[in-house]
């Protein structure tokens, strides 16, 4: 029987110990996720901070396609106000796609923090006319029109979260078919991504296919040239057959004399 005990209690000690463990994980993963939200507010708080958020998500999803500066496309200040785009990718065999990548974030935080559900509905009815709003703004910029080279026709504006781009199809269920009638893509990190491997399986195909027409077009040369070569050797062999035969000829008449 106290063999059965002292059993039960080294169990009991090992259950205590485990459950201590799990609470602890537990309570750190709810630790990082509080400072993770933290985070989040303090970034939704400055617009400056939204920016270089929106920056940073692009960035790193450049790096993860592949893409290179200066190479695949090119930025500007993702804080300057006007109308220039925030990216402008590079698409063979001569146009760009251009995104805008700054966008209204404020009524967002404020559904968030609302202390009822008659403020949180206001300011998604809010954060709805604002993005509406910024469609508007995007679509007025003519990027399209003002490019120096062949731009597509539709513009991207970049919706930094998956989550904030399933609030906003929430809150206006009709913003994809009302930016689209604007030419504005409603573009979440995922669409993004499917829309940046597009483009650098358009580039490949098409370096690859000029590289393949560059090489057929130096073979055709190649075989002008050994064409030209086969003549000219055919016509020195004529013209030695000719010789010899002329220099048979005198060697013969010089025989018969």
């Amino acid at each position: 029987m106290n063999q059965r005990i002292d059993a039960l209690s080294k169990e009991l000690q090992v259950l205590q110990q485990v459950n201590t463990s799990q609470y602890d994980n537990v309570g750190k993963a709810v630790e990082s996720v509080a400072r993770r939200t933290d985070n989040l507010s303090e970034i939704l708080s400055s617009s400056q901070k939204r920016g270089q958020w929106c920056e940073r998500v692009v960035e790193d999803m450049l790096r993860a396609v592949g893409f290179i500066e200066g190479v695949n496309y090119s930025k500007q200040d993702v804080n300057t106000v006007g109308g220039r785009p925030d990216y402008k990718f590079h698409m063979p065999p001569d146009r760009v796609l251009f995104m805008d990548v700054k966008f209204p974030l404020d009524r967002y935080a404020d559904h968030f923090n609302a202390d009822n559900d008659a403020l949180r509905q206001q300011a998604k009815t809010e954060f709805a006319k604002a993005v509406k709003g910024h469609v508007d703004s995007v679509a007025r910029r003519d990027y399209t029109l003002n490019a120096k080279e062949e731009a597509l026709d539709y513009v991207l504006m970049f919706l930094p979260n998956e989550s904030i781009s399933g609030f906003v199809h929430e809150a206006d269920p009709g913003m994809i078919d009302y930016a689209l009638g604007k030419k504005v893509v409603l573009c979440s990190p995922l669409a993004l991504y499917s829309f940046l491997s597009v483009i650098r399986q358009a580039t490949d195909s098409f370096h690859t296919e000029q590289t393949a027409a560059s090489i057929m077009q130096q073979i055709n040369k190649f075989n002008k040239e050994w064409q030209n070569y086969v003549k000219a050797v055919d016509e020195v062999k004529d013209v030695f057959h000719r010789l010899t035969d002329k220099v048979d000829s005198i060697g013969t008449d010089l025989e018969q004399s």
